[in-house]
C-alpha cells in the first residue's frame, strides 16, 4: 500500500505551487484539508497499533506521525485564518468589552 508516498508527494508539489506565487483555489485547499484530517484520523489508528498492538516503535513511523500531525494544524490554521473554512467572527475577535464570554472570572 503505497498510499502516504503518493500522498507526501501531492502535497509537496501543491507547497511548491504555493511557495512560488499561485494561488490555489478555495477547493483545493477544503480537500488538502480534509485530506490531512483523514491521515491524522489514520496516524492515530497507527499510533495505536504501533504502541499496543506490536509493541514496538519504529523512528520513521514516529517521524511521519508528527510531519502529518504538523501537515493538518498548519493547513488548518492557514485555512481558517484565510477565511477559506468559515467560523463565525466571535471565535476570531477577542471580545470588544471585558464582559465578554471569554473573560475571567470576576472581571465582568
Amino acid at each position: 500500500m503505497l498510499l502516504g508516498p503518493g500522498a507526501f508527494a501531492a502535497v509537496a508539489a501543491l507547497g511548491v505551487a504555493v511557495l512560488t506565487g499561485a494561488r490555489l483555489h478555495r477547493r483545493l485547499w477544503l480537500a488538502l484539508d480534509a485530506g490531512a484530517l483523514a491521515g491524522v484520523v489514520f496516524v492515530h489508528w497507527l499510533i495505536g497499533q504501533s504502541r499496543y498492538e506490536l509493541d514496538k516503535i519504529c523512528p520513521y513511523c514516529a517521524v511521519v506521525w508528527t510531519v502529518t500531525i504538523a501537515l493538518f494544524w498548519f493547513v488548518t490554521l492557514h485555512c481558517l485564518e484565510q477565511g477559506i473554512v468559515p467560523v463565525p467572527r466571535a471565535c476570531c475577535t477577542p471580545p470588544a468589552t471585558p464582559t465578554g464570554c471569554c473573560s475571567a472570572p470576576g472581571t465582568g
